[in-house]
């Protein structure tokens, strides 16, 4: 990581000053990566691509990858034209308009997820070739592509949407919440995600159709309770899930997303008048100071 600290520095002396750029990363299973959402009934707003750096590190359980070519603009990964991503979204376009809507920084998201996924054995940070391991090598590769687009970037904010998987089987039920505990830990060895830096966990909802899950229900909330380095917990269970008793509904990944922004948006200065208004308040200055001297 001192390595990546190395190159972002190297890329903002090399470019003058650089613009900030506040990057949320978004990990998890299943209902982060955009399992059977649709998006032609998407807002035209959402569906056509939003002026907002995005990257993604997919897998497709178990052999497929899909990953961006660097950074583009957030859109429906269905604009990308491949087979799979035919119909597929998830909370990232709600989430990325209102956190930059109402953010005086520009931000950038991150996602990486692999649907079926478990903490117990897909995410476990002491397996080199888990998705622990592509979160963080993923973040890092993040990190150092925005200081080559010019920004000084830093990581804002992570948000973590899974335990379905582990929700199936008793015994991952059952240590989920230690799983999560060593995870988070892990998370904050690296020098991007110090313990200041806040992460929502995505509780499972109360319906999900699973024998196990109101076990790991349980464990992440207590997780969120009992820790002391910013660990929030978001609710859904008024929101209805997919007929599957698993999966997230089109409207339902909209509104988490607008609600996942609205956890961060306390922590996050809201834009001035001039730099929401630039233009109209240079007319007005300059109109301001005919007057006087008139």
């Amino acid at each position: 990581m001192k390595k990546v600290a190395l190159l972002i520095l190297l890329f903002s002396c090399s470019r003058g000053r650089a613009e900030n750029i506040d990057l949320y990363v978004m990990a998890g299973q299943s209902n982060i990566f955009g399992i059977v959402t649709i998006d032609n009934d998407l807002p035209a707003e959402l569906q056509a691509p939003q002026d907002i750096p995005f990257k993604f590190s997919l897998r497709y359980v178990p052999t497929k990858n899909f990953i961006s070519d660097g950074f583009i603009d957030l859109q429906p990964l269905s604009n990308f034209g491949s087979t799979y991503f035919l119909s597929t979204f998830a909370s990232e376009l709600t989430f990325g308009q209102i956190l930059q809507q109402r953010s005086a920084t520009k931000i950038a998201i991150l996602k990486v997820a692999a649907n079926g996924s478990s903490l117990a054995v897909d995410w476990d940070p002491a397996d080199p070739t888990s998705m622990y391991q592509r979160l963080t090598m993923t973040t890092d590769e993040a990190l150092v592509e925005l200081a080559g687009l010019g920004y000084q970037p830093t990581v804002k904010g992570l948000v973590w949407v899974q335990g379905e998987t582990d929700s199936e089987n008793q015994m991952r039920a059952q240590k989920y919440a230690n799983n999560l505990d060593e995870f988070i830990n892990a998370l904050r060895t690296q020098d991007w995600f110090p313990s200041e830096v806040p992460m929502v966990i995505n509780q499972l909802h109360a319906a999900t159709n699973t024998t196990y899950a109101a076990t790991v229900r349980n464990a992440q909330s207590s997780v969120a309770l009992g820790r002391t380095d910013n660990i929030q917990l978001l609710n859904i269970d008024d929101l209805s899930l997919y007929a599957d008793g698993i999966h997230y509904t089109n409207a339902m990944q909209l509104e988490v997303g607008r609600r996942l922004a609205n956890v961060f948006l306390p922590a996050v200065p809201e834009p001035s008048l001039m730099e929401l208004f630039p233009a109209a308040l240079c007319v007005l200055s300059v109109c301001g100071r005919h007057k006087q001297t008139a």
